[in-house]
């Protein structure tokens, strides 16, 4: 019995050593088959990633790229990003390499199966896009901005059904948009960004098939037609940009079902009819609402004010009529507002009631309102506007009264008053502005002087006075501006001498129009200190003496109307240097009847 137990043990354990055997051996053979597989795809990704670089910035220059050689484990190259077990290349952060040679993208980077991110940005890079993008199944995102791609987007590219973010901004890009169409969907993307190539036809209604998108870019391209109804499917979207395209028709009332939206920018299209009256109940998170340049009409919806998120509207360069509403003020974080190039307003009192509103959005960066029909009184509210305010537009209306309180509002860098009926006088107060840059009062009916403490606004470069009623010297205090570029002055009262030391002061003068005035004296030789001079206009004044001749040392010269003063003398023989002179105009003057040969000669030249 004790020999027959034994005899069974040790079949037992011959069992056992076999199974184990076995055992070892079919783990042997999976791991040898993973490792094989395992060193098959590092090779593969390898071999890809040398293609890539062959591609990308060539053989002689490898730049950034110096680290891609054997001397390194490609998990430890420059950009490369691999799995845990460093077997495959999961990202390639490549952006901004700032090679000398624009390179392509090779097909071969669709052997890097296990991609997830690809950045390939700010690099120069010519060619198109390659289909075999369509084999990454892994990629979430894609980022081939800021190149000069060409040719079509893959259709292929729908086969990545893992992508969240694709971003092709500011390439060559032609064709049409193919996303959302054939038996794939990426179902996970989230970002599309397609602005700033030259991509054609209509916004495709297959769009509506990538349900989780939230940010739609399609500005500056070349589509047309209306808008799909079907983009209402996309119930998740937050920004919805395609500005500067040439699509039409109506809004389709479904978009407004679009609840989701913090971001519309339908602005430069050519898009028509009337803005839905309920559109502040119907976009409750709106934050930034741009529909400028297109043909809508009506009126402005008085739902708006109910947008408490808004922080930017502009809606310039319509056909927008009627009053501006009063409860716009509502809107307390309003940041800018621009409702300028519209039919807005009557040309009566009353049109800027709204303003007084406006007082309570502590915000306001920019308020735009010119070029309506808005008339009455500048209101006193004017001067409790954000004092955050930058930028005021009013001018092109019809807008009267006196210019009080503006030098409360600090902040301003543009100014425009012009094409109004103001009048009165220019307060001193206007000296306190000294941040602005430009600022255009031209076209009304200002008078008295111009106020010394203009001087004051040493950052100006344009000033504009343009058309009204000024009188008095031009106060040497203007000297302070020494960035002034572009000076009108024409068509007022101004009289007396103009000195070198205000003239010769301004250096970067690009446009200095003085003519339409009572101006007398000696014309400023120190007019010369402006290099950059393109066009002078003195002409109709009271200058006498002769014509200083130093002006042909302006090399860039292109206007010269000097007519209808009391030079005389000479015409100077400098003149004949101005070889970018297209207008010359020295008629009646005292000047002697000889033209220099030397200005015979001068191309393109127009006599006046």
């Amino acid at each position: 019995m004790e020999k027959f137990l034994l005899k069974n043990q040790c079949i037992i354990n011959q069992i056992k050593f076999v199974v184990s055997i076995a055992v070892l051996t079919v783990t042997f053979l999976s791991t040898s088959i993973k490792l094989a597989s395992a060193i098959e795809g590092n090779e593969t990704d390898r071999l890809a990633l040398l293609t890539l670089k062959q591609h990308l910035v060539g053989a002689n220059s490898p730049g950034p790229l110096l680290s891609w050689n054997a001397s390194l484990h490609f998990c430890y190259w420059y950009g490369i990003r691999c799995d845990r077990n460093r077997q495959r290349v999961i990202g390639l952060q490549l952006g901004r390499l700032k090679v000398a040679a624009a390179g392509t993208i090779t097909p071969s980077i669709g052997n890097l199966s296990a991609l997830r991110v690809v950045n390939l940005s700010d690099n120069s890079l010519q060619g198109t896009i390659p289909r075999e993008f369509g084999y990454l199944k892994q990629l979430r995102l894609l980022d081939l901005s800021n190149n000069d791609l060409h040719g079509n987007i893959p259709i292929e590219l729908n086969n990545c059904s893992s992508m969240q973010n694709i971003n092709l901004i500011l390439n060559s890009l032609t064709g049409k948009i193919p996303f959302g169409s054939g038996d794939y969907h990426m179902k996970n993307l989230t970002m599309l960004t397609l602005a700033a190539n030259y991509l054609s036809g209509g916004i495709p209604s297959s769009l509506a098939n990538l349900s989780s998108l939230d940010f739609l870019g399609l500005s500056r391209n070349q589509l047309e037609g209306n808008l799909p109804n079907d983009l209402s499917r996309l119930s998740n979207l937050k920004v919805l940009v395609f500005s500067r395209n040439n699509l039409s028709g109506t809004i389709p009332s479904s978009i407004y079902n679009l609840s989701s939206l913090t971001y519309i920018d339908m602005g430069s299209n050519q898009l028509s009819g009337e803005i839905a009256p309920e559109i502040g109940f119907l976009f409750p998170k709106l934050e930034i609402l741009y529909i400028g340049g297109n043909q809508f009409t009506g009126k402005i919806p008085i739902s708006l004010a109910n947008i408490s998120s808004l922080d930017q509207l502009d809606i310039n360069s319509n056909g927008f009529y009627g009053p501006v509403p009063e409860n716009l003020g509502k809107l307390e974080n309003l940041t800018l507002l621009a409702i300028d190039y519209n039919h807005l307003g009557s040309g009566k009192d009353g049109d800027l009631d709204f303003v007084s509103s406006l007082t309570n959005c502590s915000g306001l960066k920019l308020l735009a309102i010119h070029n309506n029909r808005l008339g009455g009184v500048l209101p006193d509210s004017v001067a409790n506007l954000s004092t955050q305010i930058e930028i005021l537009f009013i001018g092109e209306n019809r807008i009267s009264g006196n210019i009080q309180g503006i030098g409360n509002l600090v902040k301003l860098t543009q100014l425009d008053l012009g094409g109004n009926l103001l009048t009165g006088e220019l307060p001193s107060s206007i000296g306190k502005l000294q941040n602005l840059v430009t600022f255009n009062l031209s076209m009304n009916h200002l008078s008295g002087p111009i106020p010394s403490s203009i001087g004051n606004l040493s950052q100006l470069s344009l000033l504009d006075l343009n058309g009204n009623n000024f009188e008095g010297r031009v106060p040497l205090t203007l000297k302070n501006c020494k960035d002034m570029s572009k000076l009108y002055l024409s068509g007022n009262e101004l009289h007396g001498d103009l000195s070198n030391q205000l003239i010769g002061s301004f250096e970067k003068l690009i446009t200095l129009n003085l003519s339409h005035n009572s101006f007398t004296g000696v014309f400023p030789s120190d007019i010369v200190n402006s290099k950059d001079l393109v066009e002078l206009y003195v002409n109709n004044n009271n200058f006498i003496g002769r014509i200083p001749s130093q002006i042909g040392d302006i090399s860039g010269l292109r206007f010269l109307h000097m007519q209808g003063n009391h030079f005389d003398g000479n015409i100077p023989l400098s003149f004949g240097l101005l070889r970018a002179i297209e207008s010359l105009d020295l008629s009646a003057n005292n000047l002697s009847n000889t033209i220099p040969s030397e200005l015979q000669k001068l191309p393109f030249l127009c006599y006046e």
